[in-house]
C-alpha cells in the first residue's frame, strides 16, 4: 500500500494535486493523509499584551483547519468511490515544511505530492516557494 501525504492551503492549486494524485493512483491501494499546516509563530507579532485576543486567533485557526479538512473528506467520499483509496485528515500548528518533516516518519510516507504555483525568483521560477522551502527540509 502506497502512503501518500497531500499538503493543502485549501487552494485551487491543493486542489490540482489532489485530484491528480488519486488519478495517478487510481489502481493502486493507496492511504492518503490530508495535511493542512497552520503557523501560530506568525501570531506572536501581537505580542504579550494581547494574549488573550492571541488565544482567540489560534483557536479559530485550528477551526478553520479542521472545519476545511473535512469539507475535503466530505467531498471525497461522496464523490470519490475507489475502493483502492483511504483518506486521514492531519492539522498541525506548524510551519509547513516542519509539519512534513514530523509526518513523514511517523506515517511511513512513499510520496509527497504538491500543488505549486511558482514565484519570480529564479529557484521558484519551476517550483513555489513553499515547495522548495519542503524540499530542501526532506532532502534526506
Amino acid at each position: 500500500m502506497k502512503r501518500i501525504l497531500l499538503p493543502t492551503d485549501f487552494s485551487n492549486n491543493a486542489w490540482n494535486a489532489l485530484f491528480t494524485a488519486v488519478k495517478v493512483y487510481a489502481n493502486v491501494e493507496c492511504q492518503f493523509y490530508l495535511l493542512h499546516a497552520y503557523e501560530p509563530n506568525a501570531l506572536n507579532l501581537l505580542g504579550r499584551k494581547n494574549e488573550k485576543r492571541l488565544g482567540v486567533i489560534y483557536n479559530s485557526l485550528a477551526e478553520y483547519s479542521t472545519q476545511e479538512l473535512r469539507k475535503i473528506l466530505d467531498y471525497l467520499h461522496k464523490n470519490h468511490n475507489n475502493p483502492n483509496h483511504s483518506f486521514e485528515c492531519i492539522s498541525k500548528s506548524r510551519v509547513l515544511e516542519e509539519a512534513i518533516q514530523e509526518i513523514i516518519p511517523t506515517k511511513d510516507i512513499d510520496i509527497v505530492v504538491m500543488g505549486t504555483q511558482g514565484a519570480t525568483g529564479a529557484k521558484e521560477v519551476f517550483m513555489g516557494s513553499n515547495t522548495v522551502k519542503v524540499l530542501k527540509k526532506i532532502k534526506n
